[in-house]
């Protein structure tokens, strides 16, 4: 029987549902050991997931099936999917920050059009990330220069977004996305990875240090004009 604190399975997310489905007889837990759930295979590859005091009876068990998690490049039949989960993100990042513009489908559409058309030019890709067949989160990244003479690493990959809708988070997805970011800088020899997050979006802030990144600067901003 393996038992496992919940940060130490989602390290090794993929590892711990192969052995699962192989027939490991599999518990993970938040804080006490002696509350947990049990992963067990269901049919055609699923997993379920199912709470599990060592009390109740079997049928006592609630399930959950779960989809291991796919994260592939961007297509064109993810479009709509993609415009919902931006205009997500614009309205959240909008509770911290006034200049932000509503979101609209047609004002989203032409960014995601403006966001392809710079991935393409910029040795840059769109990923989405699909569970229950469906795409849950999305992240776009792109390579920037600055021609900095005074600073060293002028030459990065930018993540210019990164979503996953609300009913999904706190799943780890944002993490593999940040995941993947790092293996496509490694690809195309990019020493750093660079991000912006507003600074009252704590956690965001959280997640981002979570995954290794830290603070590089603060960007300052005065408005002269009352109508912005």
């Amino acid at each position: 029987m393996k038992v496992l604190h919940v940060d130490e399975a989602a390290m090794n997310l993929k590892a711990i549902i192969r052995d699962a489905l192989n027939g490991e007889d599999t518990y993970i837990y938040l804080d006490n050991p002696e509350r947990r759930i049990r992963l067990l295979a269901g049919t055609a590859g699923r997993l379920f997931w199912m709470s599990d005091d060592f009390d109740a009876p079997l049928s006592d068990f609630k399930e959950y099936m779960y989809d291991e998690l796919i994260i592939r490049p961007y297509e064109e039949k993810d479009s709509a999917a993609v415009i919902k989960l931006l205009a997500e993100l614009q309205n959240y990042e909008r509770t911290f920050d006034k200049y932000l513009k509503g979101a609209d489908e047609k004002l989203i559409g032409s960014y995601l059009n403006q966001l392809i058309a710079r991935c393409q030019a910029n040795r840059g890709m769109i990923c989405v990330a699909e569970r229950d067949q469906t795409v849950v989160g999305m992240m776009s990244m792109y390579h920037e220069h600055h021609d900095e003479i005074l600073m060293a690493g002028n030459d990065y990959l930018y993540i210019s977004d990164l979503v996953v809708t609300a009913e999904y988070r706190r799943q780890n997805i944002a993490t593999y996305l940040m995941k993947r970011a790092e293996e496509y800088a490694r690809l195309i020899k990019m020493p750093l990875i660079k991000l912006h997050v507003i600074a009252q979006n704590e956690a965001a802030i959280g997640a981002y240090r979570k995954s290794g990144f830290h603070m590089d600067g603060v960007e300052m901003i005065k408005s002269l004009d009352e109508s912005i």
